[in-house]
């Protein structure tokens, strides 16, 4: 009964124009080295998407929602479409796509070291099409570790990013053997 009368207050929402449905993607892309182009397999990828309450002042946004992938053995991957309902100010899908991060232990993280994206993609946000992401191989220990922190997708529970979770739980091995020696 309550699930129906849920159902039926969102119905009337949507039609009265007084809520909107998001539905977007599938956001699909590959990973390339930039030096040699050729594509990276095992590569992890977070998407996230942050939903923002209007108010007075700024508006922050919180975690909504994440999906993960890792590249295959073309360096492809993709995030699969997702379905929200927003109510005009009241919330809303923060910029309308998800924002990606994408890491591999021994290379530089997109979007901070990422040496030349291409496709669509504007900002951090992949735009519904294939974007290609070109990430340099980092041999500067200070910069691979910012790349590191800069990978991290804190605010995401561990259980939306398990594969991404070991890449980084790898490449935090590697620093600490480091210090260890």
């Amino acid at each position: 009964m309550k699930r129906s009368l849920l159902f039926v207050v969102l119905l009337v929402l949507v039609f009265s124009g007084s809520a909107n449905a998001y539905f977007k993607g599938p956001w699909k892309g590959k990973v390339i080295d930039a030096e040699t182009k050729q594509p990276i397999e095992g590569a992890g990828v977070v998407a996230v998407w942050y939903v923002t309450h209007p108010g007075p002042g700024d508006s922050p946004a919180s975690y909504l929602d994440a999906e993960e992938a890792v590249t295959d053995k073309d360096g492809n991957f993709e995030i699969s479409s997702k379905f929200f309902f927003t109510i005009p100010n009241i919330r809303y899908i923060e910029s309308g796509y998800p924002q990606i991060t994408i890491f591999k232990p021994g290379y530089g993280s997109y979007p901070r070291y990422a040496s030349s994206p291409r496709g669509y993609i504007k900002d951090n946000y992949f735009l519904d099409k294939v974007g290609v992401v070109e990430l340099p191989k980092i041999t500067d220990e200070k910069k691979r570790y910012e790349s590191f922190v800069a990978a991290g997708a804190g605010e995401v529970p561990i259980s939306k990013k398990t594969n991404y979770q070991k890449l980084l739980d790898i490449e935090w091995e590697y620093f600490h053997q480091k210090v260890s020696k």
